[in-house]
């Protein structure tokens, strides 16, 4: 917190995180599960990186409060997920990949989203009995998500391929007004509006 005066004050925050899983070590392609759903060679690799920071500022306008909330985070992770059970193990690797006979899938997701928002609020008074508020939101945020479904060995790990891979992206902007005004007419009953 820094505060200047007692008419200003700027509060400023920040995080940021790592997360690392370097996979599984267990591999076993003989575990005779009905779904063939085991450790597969390269799957349990794990990241996710986040970050947030922020900015509030007050001020006093002389009679008008003055808030002003500014934010901005990114993350961003990818995993890799044994996804051998799944319908287009046996059906859609095996023509896409002869001669091969043993197939396993490793998923690889992965996605990153950033986020700003900004909030700006004025707060004051008419006598003492009339407190009004009044202020504005944006917020702009975009994210990208992947899927890559790899062909591998089960028994060895070995890459086949890619068949599957799906990209997709969005991005959206929102904003607001807001207004407000308390009347108090005694101690115990007051009126918003």
């Amino acid at each position: 917190l820094w505060k200047p005066s007692d008419s200003f004050s700027l509060k400023l925050g920040a995080m940021y995180q790592v997360r690392n899983l370097d996979g599984s070590y267990n591999v076993d392609a003989t575990t005779g599960s009905v779904n063939k759903q085991t450790d597969q060679i390269g799957v349990g690799l794990s990241r996710a990186e986040n970050q947030i920071y922020s900015a509030v500022v007050k001020a006093d306008l002389g009679g008008i409060d003055l808030t002003s909330v500014s934010a901005f985070s990114r993350s961003k992770n990818y995993d890799f997920v044994d996804f051998t059970a799944v319908v287009w193990t046996e059906f859609l690797f095996p023509p896409l990949y002869p001669p091969a006979t043993e197939f396993g899938t490793v998923l690889r997701q992965g996605y990153r989203i950033s986020k700003f928002s900004q909030e700006l609020r004025f707060a004051g008074g008419v006598g003492e009995n009339i407190d009004w508020v009044a202020g504005g939101f944006y917020t702009h945020e975009s994210a990208k998500y992947s899927i890559h479904a790899n062909a591998t060995n089960p028994d060895t790990g070995a890459y086949y391929g890619t068949p599957i891979i799906w990209d997709d992206a969005m991005k959206f902007d929102e904003w607001a007004v807001f207004a407000n005004t308390t009347l108090r007419l005694s101690e115990q009953f007051d009126v918003q509006f």
